[in-house]
Formats: C-alpha cells, sequence, structure tokens
C-alpha cells in the first residue's frame, strides 16, 4: 500500500505494478506441463525477473526501515508460491508418465517390451524399449546436465545378438 505510492511519487517509477510475479509469470509456470519445464522457467524467467526487481528496490529503499521486513516477507512468500507450483509442475508430470505407461504398456508390439523393464529409472525403460525395438541400430542421447548424461551411460546397455 506504500511502497508503490512512494516510488511513484519519487518518480522512480510509473504506474505498472512493481512486484507482478503472479500475474506476469504465474500464467506461465503454471502451464508447464512437467517438472523439467517449470525449473527452466523457473531459472531464466522468474530468477532473474526477481532478482533484477529486487536490486532496484534495494538501491530505492536503501534507507528505508520498512524495507527489510518487507522484503524477507515477499520472498518468503515468493518461495512459498513457487514451491506450490513446483509441486503441481511434479503432478503433472508423474501423471503424464503414467499415461504413457498405460499407452506403452497396452501397445500390441511394444508392451511385452516395455513391461519387461517395469519398476526400474524412466531413462533406463526407455533405452531398453528403444534398443529392443527391431530395427534400432543406434540411440543417439540428448541429455541436459551431466548428471543425465552420467545416468544414460549407465543405463545404456549394447543390445545382445
Amino acid at each position: 500500500t506504500t511502497l508503490g505510492p512512494q516510488l511513484r511519487l519519487a518518480g522512480l517509477l510509473a504506474e505498472e505494478a512493481v512486484l507482478d510475479l503472479a500475474s506476469r509469470l504465474g500464467p506461465v509456470l503454471e502451464r508447464t506441463l512437467t517438472f523439467e519445464q517449470f525449473d527452466h522457467a523457473e531459472r531464466t524467467l522468474v530468477g532473474p525477473r526477481l532478482r533484477g526487481v529486487l536490486a532496484e528496490l534495494d538501491r530505492a529503499q536503501g534507507g528505508e526501515a520498512a524495507w527489510p521486513p518487507f522484503r524477507q516477507r515477499y520472498v518468503a512468500a515468493v518461495g512459498d508460491y513457487l514451491n506450490e507450483l513446483r509441486s503441481l509442475a511434479r503432478r503433472k508430470g508423474r501423471a503424464r508418465l503414467d499415461e504413457l505407461e498405460q499407452s506403452l504398456t497396452a501397445h500390441p508390439q511394444l508392451g511385452p517390451l516395455f513391461s519387461r523393464s517395469a519398476g526400474r529409472p524412466w531413462l533406463e525403460r526407455a533405452l531398453d524399449l528403444l534398443w529392443s525395438s527391431p530395427g534400432v541400430g543406434l540411440v543417439a542421447l540428448g541429455m541436459r546436465s551431466a548428471a543425465q548424461v552420467q545416468a544414460g551411460q549407465r543405463a545404456w546397455q549394447a543390445p545382445t545378438a
């Protein structure tokens, strides 16, 4: 109630909202379908935007006694909001994997191949399915992180003749 008007009166802010994370970026985060999408959006959109706005406000409000407690409450609230969205993204991703598992298990040709690796991590199951599929002679992996590459290397097994 006071931060925005003070900044506007001081000529430091136009009429737009100052801390509008939920209205601008919230819909983007809510539309993510997997945890990986959410994580990417958080690292590339939310984090930089939030750090930039807070840095500007830190400079503008440096001498205001009310700013540090407000900033602390705001950062905590944003953290709670992002945790809820992160949890939603995980649930969506899990639901998509469940649908995929049902679809693959029910497939006449792929079902038996896919079912034999039940209970193993998804990366291993996917590689096993690919290697076991007729006509597949090469599987090229595209990974986002060193940890994923290492997990893929551990999971990779050359097809047996």
